[in-house]
């Protein structure tokens, strides 16, 4: 009878009816309470339901009746653990492992709870038998789940012991093998914080946003990255966001108006460390910053008032004093200046009664006088840090004397614990270096309270610092976009990169000594070199380095120095790749050819030109047709990058292949390979291939059986909705997505972790999209619009498409009799440039305009020098919509080929309006668009700008994917802007730039006014030609890494109170 009742409650428990299961498994119990077994199989039933300390006197009971069951130890230490009874969750994992040394499980509780009580000595030792047992047991543990975790623990217990290196590499392992685990996530992140890897870490950040939910402590932590970066905007953004989430502490506050006095926010800064203050109102620190932003608004008795307090809290603080005397000179309080300065700041001044808490150091300066100096002195630099900048001797005077300047410099320099260059554990402490301009170096030393160090010490301090002033031409110095844009701001941005270019060869031996600095630093040599306007002569140079390191690669024997030689190789095909122009395929070749010819022969891999071709691959594309070593070249790589170009490669060449049918083995062996890679490499191939239009083929039997197998893979673990969707994605983009996968999609989506409205997207992608395009219509019904969206597929042209909707659109009009009345409305000047227009599609866009419900439009169109036959056309296309509309339509052609940004310049200085919109030529609008967009700056006097978001159409008439997240069909469509012209007056006009001008200008307005200055109506009310052929695209995947420092400089460029700025030399030479 009780193995009866036993067995039922088994069965109820497989079957998910728990609750059952429950009542069952205690029947049993009461018949037979002696039985181990049925305790231990009710506490994992109690589990299932959420009642843990039920089932936690269940497994109690069942260790009380059989002290050898090592499961019901193992399952009582993992609850207590949950509970935070670390203590007694340690005796239980010990007791499991005592019964069963063999089983993994148990060495990994034991292993992480370990970790929470910090006891490092024991982690290791345990999670190595964990990750020793899996390797010699695969499949036998769901080893990849076990492995995950104990790297992951593996990782937390470096963390804990601050050996972030190490840390950093176990938690890679971990996420590269599940990626998705916010704990793994954070923690990566913030152990390359630690070692300052702040490009990374901000990804990792943002990664741990999305997977937190939007965590406001998680977004203070990607706040902090990004400051470290000098992306004080993003910055802003994230503790501001952080804030909303009710993550409101002092610190975040505090880091928040920090960052916006980076960005000159004066106001919005006291805000916030008023409010710290209020929290922490003895915080020295926050009160000298308080203090220091009321100065530079010239509110002088605040500032004295906060400075006072500071110098109270922390009377030694010669940082403070000093301020606070600029302070009284300005109040006119000149004995109280007196009295400041005969204060007795430091006991230690007796021995030198000039001391500064700034030392300015010529590379002349006896280092042995110098390191006296601050062994006599380090008692005082515990709290605020000792600094100590390296200049030439020729500037040590004139800077000694300069008050403000310094003043300027020990500001900066109380900020070396959050953004610095490069740091150095010392006993004790450390110390922070940070360049502050091309010849001036700026040294802090924090120690702890009580911890003193030998004269000898400071002396070998100072002599690594002086290795990296700017004298020492034996020392390399790295270019970085800091100092580009310390230099652009002092407008010797020109003689900077010309100096970078002189140490070019220097540069490509310093960054090529290891892996791990060729990986780090490559990028920022590159970033600055993408500036120079010598592109040909820097060609050259590489030409010439790269023959010369070829020939010595062939004569060395030594295989350390190979190693070595193949690195700068690697760096330098790298920065001639993506330093050339358009049309540059064939000069490359000459310049590649005799280096992979040795590559190949060798199986040397291209790491870092892999990098280039993936970011650039429009133009790695174009290179493979002429030299198509660089394909063998790729495959030998076998790095993720290399496998992402090898995939789109693959793909964009079946699309150009006149709809044959695919090579499905070949295809389908690169893409299993894809989908090993880490998920946000995945998602970034997804990303780069969505302006791809995907053919309908048959997929071979033998292929659909070998996806579904791939699926059904991930149902042995928690479904992952992003990988599924990326695999989706990948698969439709490679033509290997027929009816019949979509069928078995259609009916397991839910099984393998995508939503109903992911396979609603799959299906539009792949031609079905009338459930989509339903949902569309009914969420614009919703928000009051009358004009619905027709569906894409029943077309086979974008042509046809659109003009179907302006012809459907026309046919509702007349039920609806819009309002044509203009009096008391204002004007809106709606811009159009084009250039070489398809006649079609610009006929239709500016029907599209035409037929508005807005009664009061002006129309502008600014024909960019197109050839005299299309100027013609575009002219007698004018005059036929003019006759039958009511819109004024001006027609302007330029002279000579400006651009579309300088040709909207041009537009807006000819406008009438009060407002200014635009509408490429080849995209159409809503017929509500301008009506809708107008409405929230008719009623909101803080709205300076609104834009919408957008469909993007293929030009065989199919929905792409768009927008920022995986699997959005709906985009932010900057070419919907509509402004109100005095914006144009405050900030300026559009950068003459070849592309991206419009991203420019938002960020642009958000530095001047605020983020909520620009407000987003989110339905789709631009349909937009999409594809690879696109300018924006063209540029993207042609040009990437210069799009990415473009997009760095963006929020650095400075703008004048009157909207003047000087951008031409912030933007990238292929750029301009």
């Amino acid at each position: 009878m009780v193995q009866t009742n036993f067995k039922t409650a088994n069965q109820l428990l497989r079957e998910g009816k728990l609750d059952d299961a429950v009542a069952a498994y205690r029947e049993a119990i009461a018949l037979n309470p002696g039985f181990s077994y049925g305790h231990h199989n009710l506490g994992e039933a109690l589990v299932k339901v959420g009642r843990i300390d039920e089932a936690i006197a269940a497994f109690r009971q069942a260790v009380a009746i059989n002290p050898q069951a090592s499961w019901s130890l193992y399952k009582l230490g993992v609850l207590l653990q949950g509970k935070g009874q670390f203590q007694e969750a340690v005796g239980y994992f010990r007791r499991a492992v005592e019964q069963k040394t063999d089983v993994p499980e148990f060495y990994l509780g034991l292993g992480a709870v370990l970790v929470k009580l910090g006891q490092w000595s024991e982690v290791d030792q345990c999670l190595d038998k964990v990750v020793n047992m899996l390797y010699a047991n695969v499949g036998k543990f769901h080893g990849t789940s076990l492995q995950t975790e104990a790297y992951y623990y593996l990782g937390a217990a470096k963390s804990g012991q601050q050996q972030w290196s190490e840390a950093v590499e176990f938690y890679r392992r971990s996420w590269e093998m599940s990626p998705g685990g916010i704990d793994c996530c954070l923690g990566l992140a913030e152990a390359l914080g630690k070692l300052e890897q702040w490009s990374e870490a901000v990804e990792f950040y943002r990664q741990a946003v999305v997977l937190s939910g939007e965590s406001g402590e998680v977004l203070f932590g990607l706040g902090q990255a990004l400051g470290q970066l000098g992306r004080w905007e993003e910055a802003v953004v994230e503790y501001g966001r952080s804030i909303s989430l009710g993550f409101a502490e002092a610190e975040v506050r505090h880091h928040l108006g920090y960052a916006l006095g980076q960005l000159g926010r004066w106001e919005e800064a006291v805000v916030e460390y008023r409010l710290v203050v209020e929290v922490s109102p003895k915080s020295a620190v926050v009160r000298h910053q308080l203090g220091y932003g009321l100065m530079q608004l010239g509110r002088w008795r605040e500032a004295e008032v906060e400075l006072r307090r500071s110098l109270e809290l922390h009377p030694e603080s010669t940082v403070v004093r000093q301020q606070l005397g600029d302070v009284l000179k300005e109040l006119g309080k000149k004995d109280r200046v007196v009295e400041l300065r005969h204060a007795k700041t430091f006991e230690s001044t007796q021995f030198y009664s000039d001391f500064k808490p700034l030392i300015i150091f010529g590379n002349d300066d006896s280092i042995d006088l110098v390191s006296q100096k601050l062994f006599l002195l380090q008692r005082h630099i515990a709290e605020t840090g000792l600094h100590i900048l390296l200049v030439p001797n020729g500037k040590r005077e004139a800077l000694i004397d300069d008050n403000s300047r310094c003043n300027s410099l020990l500001v900066l320099a109380n900020s070396a614990k959050y953004i610095a260059d490069q740091k150095n554990n010392i006993p004790g402490g450390y110390w922070k270096t940070m360049r502050i301009d091309s010849e001036s170096v700026l040294l802090s030393i924090f120690l702890e309270p009580g911890r003193f160090m030998a004269r000898e010490s400071f002396a070998d301090i100072l002599n690594q610092f002086q290795s990296l002033g700017p004298v020492n031409e034996s020392k390399v110095h790295l270019p970085s976009m800091k100092l580009l844009i310390a230099e652009l701001l002092e407008h010797q941005g020109d003689a900077y990169i010309e100096s970078v270019e002189r140490i070019l060869e220097k540069a490509i031996d310093y960054v090529s000594n290891s892996v791990t600095m060729q990986r780090r630093s490559i990028g920022d040599l590159l970033n600055v070199l993408i500036f120079s306007p010598n592109s040909n002569a820097l060609q050259i140079k590489l030409h010439s380095y790269l023959n010369n390191t070829v020939a010595e690669l062939k004569a060395t024997t030594d295989d350390s120095h190979n190693e070595i030689l193949a690195r700068r190789i690697d760096s330098c095909l790298y920065l001639a790749f993506e330093l050339s122009g358009i049309n540059s395929s064939e000069a490359l070749v000459q310049i590649f050819n005799q280096a992979f010819e040795i590559m190949l022969f060798r199986k040397i891999p291209a790491r870092m030109l892999s990098r280039g071709l993936r970011h650039s691959f429009s133009k790695a594309i174009e290179l493979a047709e002429h030299l198509p070593m660089l394909i063998e070249l790729a495959e030998i790589t076998d790095t993720h990058d290399a496998l992402g170009f090898l995939a789109i490669h693959q793909i964009l060449q079946k699309s150009r292949s006149m709809n044959r049918e695919p090579d499905f083995l070949k295809i389908w062996q690169l893409l299993k390979k894809i989908f090993q890679i880490p998920k946000q490499s995945m998602i970034s191939l997804v990303r780069d291939l969505r302006r791809t239009v995907p053919c309908c083929f048959d997929t071979p039997e033998w292929l659909l059986a070998e996806i579904i197998s791939a699926f059904k893979i991930t149902e042995q673990r928690p479904p992952d909705r992003e990988t599924c969707l990326a695999r989706c994605l990948l698969l439709l983009y490679a033509d290997c997505f027929d009816s019949k996968l979509l069928d078995w999609i259609a009916t397991h989506y839910q099984q393998i972790g995508i939503t109903n409205k992911d396979k609603d997207i799959l299906l539009a992608l792949a031609g079905y999209d009338t459930p989509l395009i339903a949902h569309i219509n009914k969420e614009l019904m919703k928000e009051g619009f009358k004009y619905k969206i027709i569906n894409p597929s029943e077309y086979s042209t974008i042509a046809d498409y659109m003009e179907a909707n302006l012809t459907e659109w026309a046919k509702e009009r007349q039920s609806y009799h819009p309002n044509n009345n203009i009096d008391n409305v204002p004007l809106i000047s709606v811009v159009f440039t084009t250039f070489n227009p398809d006649m079609k599609l610009l006929r239709l866009s500016l029907e599209s305009i035409i037929h508005q419900t807005y009664p009061a439009l002006e129309i502008i169109l600014i024909d960019d020098c197109s050839s005299d036959e299309l100027s013609r056309m575009i002219q007698l296309l004018i005059d036929e919509i003019g006759q039958d509309s009511t819109h004024s339509i001006v027609y302007h052609r330029n002279n000579k080929n400006v651009g579309q940004y300088a040709s909207r310049n041009i537009a807006i200085a000819m406008a009438k309006g009060e407002f200014i919109a635009i509408q490429d030529d080849d995209d159409i609008s809503h017929p509500e668009r301008l009506e809708y967009q107008l409405q929230p700056m008719l009623t909101d006097t803080r709205v300076m700008a609104t834009h919408a978001n957008h469909l993007r159409i293929s030009e065989n008439s199919r929905l792409m994917v768009d927008g920022d997240n995986i699997g959005d069909v709906l985009g932010d469509a900057p070419v919907s802007f509509i402004w109100r012209k005095q914006v144009f007056q405050e900030i300026g006009c559009f950068i003459p730039i070849k592309t991206r001008g419009d991203v420019e200008f938002r960020l642009r307005m958000r530095r001047h006014y605020s983020y909520e200055a620009i407000e987003t109506i989110s339905q789709p009310l631009v349909l937009m030609r999409g594809g690879m052929g696109t300018v924006s695209s063209y540029k993207e995947y042609y040009f990437r890494s210069a799009l990415n420092a473009w997009r760095f400089m963006m929020a650095h460029i400075p703008i004048g109170t009157d909207g003047s700025h000087n951008a031409l030399h912030w933007i990238p030479a292929v750029l301009k």
